[in-house]
């Protein structure tokens, strides 16, 4: 969190139970895009698709997930703040998919950093248990 409250733009690990992150958040005023655990590429595409709004034109590979993210010129300016639960997840289900989804996810948050839809991807463990 910067002095202002706002959440920086990247690809960052939160420690937490994902409801008090994502409450953390509504409280300073952002709407994050909570993404549940994947097991795959295409699982992650869809579900960033889905809480992102994507154009039909953002195909089901890591170039044109980059692209997507550095641009998000659908969604109104300000900035994006995704929640990816349990990211863990993607590394047990498909390790060799793991390592390129955090690659694209930070270069992505970087490159769009200095827009005016400036993109945040928290990790955030795994589910609440009871």
């Amino acid at each position: 969190m910067t002095r202002d409250g706002a959440t920086p733009p990247g690809l960052r690990t939160v420690a937490g139970p994902v409801e008090e992150v994502v409450a953390d958040l509504r409280r300073r005023g952002v709407a994050p895009h909570v993404l549940g655990p994947v097991a795959g590429k295409r699982e992650l595409i869809g579900a960033l698709g889905a809480a992102l709004a994507f154009p039909e034109w953002v195909g089901a590979n890591w170039d044109a997930l980059y692209d997507a993210l550095r641009d998000l010129s659908w969604l109104p300016p300000g900035p994006q703040v995704v929640v990816w639960v349990d990211p863990a997840a993607l590394e047990r289900a498909s390790p060799t998919d793991h390592e390129p989804a955090l690659r694209v996810l930070r270069d992505a948050a970087e490159a769009a950093a200095h827009g005016t839809r400036p993109l945040t991807v928290l990790l955030v463990g795994g589910p609440a248990t009871s």
